[in-house]
């Protein structure tokens, strides 16, 4: 682009929209940004994620392996919808001091889960966080 703009011409952005699978989306990148439109699956997509690891893990057999052909088994997910960890740090944490984050996360996760009618004890997460399988 720079060199356009040094000889007069102007600088394009190029896109380019490919397709892929979310299996091949999932093994080919630890971590991954889902975009897209109003509407257009995003929430779906990753429920149904956490739908088969949590299955994975709670009927002990290899659904991220026989669905998603991922190397990966008895991590537990995690999802947190951002829009209400604001309302929640709102509510729960007047000030920032910057060393309550984890611990609040935490809450919130189990608050939300709470609110979905499961319970869990406070440290049903703790070995997945610390095996960094969560």
């Amino acid at each position: 682009p720079g060199e356009l703009l040094r000889k007069g011409g102007c600088a394009q952005k190029m896109t380019e929209t490919v397709t892929v699978s979310i299996n091949e989306a999932l093994s080919e990148n630890s971590r991954l940004v889902i975009l897209g439109d109003p509407g257009s699956g995003k929430t779906t997509l990753l429920r149904y994620l956490t739908l088969i690891y949590a299955r994975d893990i709670a009927e002990n057999k290899n659904r991220v392996r026989e669905q998603l052909y991922l190397n990966e088994s008895q991590w537990v997910p995690v999802m947190m919808p951002l829009r209400k960890i604001g309302n929640f740090l709102k509510a729960h944490k007047t000030e920032d001091d910057g060393i309550d984050g984890h611990a609040l996360l935490l809450e919130f996760l189990l608050s939300a889960l709470k609110n979905e009618r499961i319970s869990l004890p406070d440290t049903f997460f703790d070995q997945y966080l610390s095996s960094g399988k969560a």
